[in-house]
Formats: structure tokens, sequence, C-alpha cells
């Protein structure tokens, strides 16, 4: 499987608050709230493996065949994040790490 590499910032969530249901908009029988968020750079210039659309892992963690492991049994199991291991590119909750998709720039293959 060929992944792709990229360059960006890591960020941290400090605050996730999740305001009321917005009245009177509902789509798939679920209503759109409003999400007061505030983050703070986590790392900054990080290499990142795309693992798929919105989810990122440090390329260090990724070499490592434990991690690859866990990762891939995670997905399987529960699904996309995991304990700052596999990275949205939003964030989730607090002090969970996510990925900034403004800062993410393609390296190419050397």
């Amino acid at each position: 499987m060929k992944y792709e590499l990229y360059e960006g910032t890591i960020l941290i969530c400090k605050k996730f608050k999740v305001e009321k249901e917005t009245p009177g908009i509902q789509m798939n029988a679920s209503h759109f709230h409003s999400v007061t968020t505030k983050s703070e750079v986590y790392k900054e210039n990080v290499a990142l493996v795309k693992i798929r659309p919105f989810a990122y892992v440090e390329e260090e963690r990724f070499k490592n065949i434990l991690s690859r492991y866990r990762l891939f049994r995670h997905f399987l199991e529960k699904g996309y994040y995991i304990d700052r291991l596999l990275m949205p590119t939003f964030p989730y909750g607090v002090n969970t790490l996510y990925v900034d998709s403004k800062t993410l720039v393609k390296k190419k293959a050397s």
C-alpha cells in the first residue's frame, strides 16, 4: 500500500464546548451544533503519513512496527482515533491532538 507523506503542524485542543442545538435545522435526523474550540500548537513542521482522508500519523511513529500493529488493530475494532497515534484534521475533545489542515504541504518522494 502506498502512503502519502506531508509536513504540517499538530495542534492540541484546550477548549471544546458544544453549544445548544440550532433550532429548525435538521439533517439525517441529527441536529447541527455550534462547537467552540481553542487550540495551541503542539508540534510544528512534523512529517506526517496520510492513512485515510482526514487521518494522519507522525512518520516516526508509523515506522515502528508495533505502532503499525496497534494502529490497524484499533482501526478495525473502533474506528479512527487512538491515544494520539492516529490524528484527524479536526478537534474532537479537550486535550486531543489533531492536524492543522491549513498547514499541510505534500512532500515529494525521495
